[in-house]
């Protein structure tokens, strides 16, 4: 009996111990006693726009004393708020210490970080004539975000204007530059050109005309013959060609006609030189008198416009700038095909006077060939002279402004003033040939041409 007492007591003993023990362990908390809360659940990749959290323990706000952590990296948030230009998605954790031998997890939770806005149009090119509109579209993350967009013309100077809408027109030919915000994330730029009026915009035969680039100067007794055919086959509407007067050694020099003709030059031997189309295949001299001279002019003019298939029209207008010194000269481009192509526009005189040496006196005064036209003055790229790339990955419209300076003019006069506006095209033979050109005197614009 004795023995049964003492093992009852050591039982009892036994399950108060266990009962002292199990009082004395605080319980474990669970996840759901910690709960993680984000103010928003995306923000957008500008690190700007951000997130803040907040941790409740039991219902209550412990956010002062808890601490909120990236999953990925277990970094700790700096005021438990979070920004990031990285899009994706990010997970976050919450940790507290309720008391010194307790501590909480949260379960994770998700906040998107959007990535940038892009802006799209409908439309690259539209005609000036109020009625062409172009449409904007704003996405992110493939959604379309354009209601919660606003849209911005950048102009020429001052800050952006908020536009109304995201459909433009123009009533003036140029180059528009738009790019939108969506909330604080602002869109790529975008470049609308605003081109003349086609006349038959369902047309692609296209008036071709060639380059013809005479190399000359008022020293060459053998130039005055090539000057007076050229003089007299314009003189007389010959219209398969531009003529490019680029004189050396004389007052009407350029700096750059030396690199000129060492890449256009087509085996230049002396002077007079005509090149074509910049194709370094086909040139002439001067043969003697100026019937054969003419005829040489036009055969090679019909030899490279037939050469090569015709592209790219070309319209232009070429006016005073933003101020008296200022020539400005807006084209636009029509390509029927894709492809690498280079646009251009050179600068050129009429009516400079100076007296040219002549070797010919029987057949052409020197009168005549004294006041030079068509007189090369500047460039739009004198490091590349067939122009600036232009990469058309399908058939459409382009446009493109320069500015040109009047002290370029020798006689500082614009009025007298016209440009070559032209278009080279990368052929098979990895060369840029000139694909079509036109000519635009000052005060005056060109529409696209096309052949009879």
């Amino acid at each position: 009996m004795i023995n049964n007492m003492k093992i009852y007591n050591y039982i009892l003993s036994a399950i108060f111990a266990i009962a002292m023990i199990a009082s004395c362990t605080p319980a474990t908390p669970t996840v759901e006693d910690l709960v993680l809360e984000a103010s928003k659940d995306a923000i957008e990749g500008d690190g700007i726009d951000q997130v803040a959290f907040t941790v409740y323990y039991g219902g209550e706000d412990v956010t002062a004393m808890a601490r909120v952590y990236i999953a990925t990296d277990n970094s700790e948030l700096v005021n438990k708020s979070f920004s990031s230009t990285m899009p994706g998605e990010y997970e976050f954790y919450a940790t507290y210490e309720p008391s010194a031998d307790l501590a909480a997890i949260s379960a994770n939770i998700s906040v998107t970080v959007r990535g940038g806005a892009t802006l799209s149009a409908d439309k690259l090119s539209i005609t000036a004539d109020g009625s062409d509109m172009v449409t904007f579209t704003v996405t992110q993350d493939g959604n379309d975000v354009t209601s919660e967009s606003v849209l911005y013309i950048i102009p020429a100077e001052g800050e952006p204007i908020a536009q109304e809408g995201f459909t433009f027109s123009a009533t003036e030919f140029g180059v528009y530059n738009f790019y939108a915000l969506k909330g604080s994330v602002p869109t790529n730029q975008l470049q609308i050109s605003a081109i003349h009026e086609d006349p038959q915009p369902e047309n692609t035969n296209f008036k071709e005309r060639a380059m013809v680039t005479e190399f000359t100067g008022t020293w060459c007794g053998y130039c005055s013959l090539v000057k007076a055919a050229m003089y007299q086959l314009e003189d007389s509407g010959w219209d398969d060609g531009v003529v490019i007067e680029a004189h050396d050694g004389d007052i009407m020099a350029t700096a750059y006609v030396s690199s000129l003709i060492n890449k256009y030059g087509a085996n230049m031997m002396g002077y007079p030189h005509v090149t074509y189309n910049m194709d370094n295949q086909h040139s002439s001299s001067n043969y003697g008198s100026i019937a054969t001279n003419q005829s040489y002019i036009t055969k090679n003019t019909t030899e490279v416009i037939t050469a090569y298939t015709c592209t790219a029209g070309i319209s232009a207008t070429f006016e005073q700038g933003s101020n008296e010194n200022e020539l400005s000269v807006f084209a636009g481009f029509k390509f029927t095909e894709p492809g690498e192509y280079r646009i251009a526009a050179w600068l050129l005189e009429n009516g400079i006077t100076a007296t040219q040496a002549n070797n010919y006196p029987n057949l052409v005064t020197t009168e005549e060939v004294s006041t030079h036209r068509n007189v090369l003055r500047d460039v739009s790229n004198s490091t590349e002279f067939t122009g600036d790339d232009v990469n058309m990955t399908e058939a459409g419209s382009y446009a493109k402004e320069w500015t040109f300076n009047v002290s370029k003019l020798y006689n500082k006069n614009p009025e007298n003033a016209l440009v070559a506006v032209f278009v080279a095209r990368k052929e098979s033979n990895g060369k840029y040939i000139v694909n079509n050109i036109i000519k635009c005197h000052f005060g005056d614009t060109v529409l696209f041409e096309y052949a009879e």
